[in-house]
């Protein structure tokens, strides 16, 4: 699970990449009320493709910031919480 807090109302990004760059899939693109969201990444990508069990990295961008985090897939299906 992905949690992230919005002071105010923004548009927000939030992407899946590979290691080495490569987008699999977005999980957000749309305009967010302020507080606390969660977001749930079933491991899989923009195809319904099931990835690797692996460290991935997520991308969370808003007007004023943006900020990558690891996230790693422990089993198909199965995301940890990121660090």
């Amino acid at each position: 699970m992905i949690a992230y807090h919005l002071p105010a109302r923004a548009f927000v990004t939030l992407d899946i990449y590979t290691t080495t760059g490569e987008k699999l899939v977005t999980l957000v693109r749309e305009s967010q009320e302020s507080g606390m969201h969660r977001v749930v990444w079933d491991g899989k990508g923009a195809k319904g493709e099931p990835m690797p069990p692996g460290q991935y990295l997520y991308h969370i961008k808003l007007p004023t910031c943006t900020q990558v985090r690891l996230i790693p897939l422990v089993a198909e299906g199965g995301v940890t919480a990121p660090r």
